[in-house]
C-alpha cells in the first residue's frame, strides 16, 4: 500500500465512525411516555448474515445490531436436536443455537444504550423446546428480563421506567399450551425445567415469554 492511502478495511472503519453518521444526533427527549409514543430502530430476520435463502445464521449479528443501537430484534425459533435453534425456516440458511443468541443479547443489550430491548419471537418450536427456550432466556438475561409479575407490580411503565429491561413478545400457537392448567404446568416443570440451582417456577418462565403479550396490550405497543 502506498504511503498516504488507506485500504478497504480502514475505509470501512472510517465510514462507520460516529462522526460520519448520515443522520444528525437527535435532541434528547423526555422518557415519560409509553413505548408506543416513540420510534424504535427495528431489525427483521436479525440473525441472518447475507441473503435470506442461503445466508449464515449468527449470534454475532445480534451483537452487531445492538451495538449499532437497534432496540427491536426478531428471533425465528425452531426445534433443533434436543435444544431450540434459530434459522430461516424452509431455506438453506445455516442454524444457530438459541442459547448462543440469548447469550449474545445479554452481553451487548445495553452497551450502547440503556433503553429497553424488545425481542420478537417467531415461534415454531414444540412445547418441550419452548420451555427450554424460556430457560435459556432466564438463565442469560437474568433480572433484566421483564416478567409479567414484575410488570404487574410497576406503577410507572414509561420508556424511562423500562430502562435496562428486555421485553419478550410472541404468540402461543399451540392450543395445548394455552389450555394448560396449573397441575399440568407443575408436572412439566418437574420433568423439563430442572436446573442446577433448583426448579425455576414454571409460571414465571411461561410468562417471561408470553405473558408480555399482556404488556403489549397494556402499553398499546405499535412500531411504525
Amino acid at each position: 500500500m502506498e504511503r498516504g492511502t488507506i485500504g478497504p478495511t480502514q475505509f470501512a472503519m472510517m465510514l462507520l465512525r460516529p462522526r460520519n453518521d448520515a443522520i444528525a444526533p437527535l435532541p434528547k427527549q423526555p422518557l415519560t411516555e409509553p413505548l408506543a409514543h416513540y420510534w424504535s430502530a427495528c431489525s427483521h430476520n436479525s440473525y441472518i448474515v447475507g441473503d435470506q435463502l442461503t445466508g449464515l445464521s449468527s449470534a454475532d449479528a445480534y451483537r452487531r445490531q445492538l451495538v449499532q443501537g437497534y432496540r427491536h430484534l426478531e428471533i425465528d425459533c425452531w426445534d433443533g436436536n434436543r435444544r431450540p435453534i434459530v434459522t430461516h425456516g424452509h431455506t438453506l440458511c445455516t442454524v444457530e443455537k438459541f442459547e448462543d443468541v440469548a447469550r449474545a443479547i445479554a452481553e451487548c443489550a445495553f452497551l450502547t444504550s440503556d433503553l429497553p430491548v424488545i425481542l420478537s419471537l417467531e415461534m415454531h418450536c414444540s412445547v418441550g423446546q419452548q420451555f427450554k427456550l424460556a430457560c435459556d432466556l432466564i438463565k442469560h438475561l437474568g433480572p433484566a428480563l421483564l416478567t409479567y409479575e414484575t410488570f404487574a407490580s410497576m406503577d410507572d411503565v414509561s420508556l424511562g421506567a423500562l430502562r435496562g429491561r428486555v421485553l419478550v413478545k410472541g404468540k402461543l400457537k399451540n392450543k395445548a399450551v394455552r389450555e394448560m392448567n396449573e397441575a399440568t404446568m407443575l408436572n412439566l416443570q418437574r420433568s423439563l425445567l430442572s436446573t442446577e440451582s433448583g426448579h425455576i417456577p414454571f409460571c414465571t418462565m411461561l410468562r417471561a415469554l408470553w405473558g408480555l403479550g399482556k404488556v403489549g396490550n397494556a402499553l398499546r405497543l405499535s412500531f411504525p
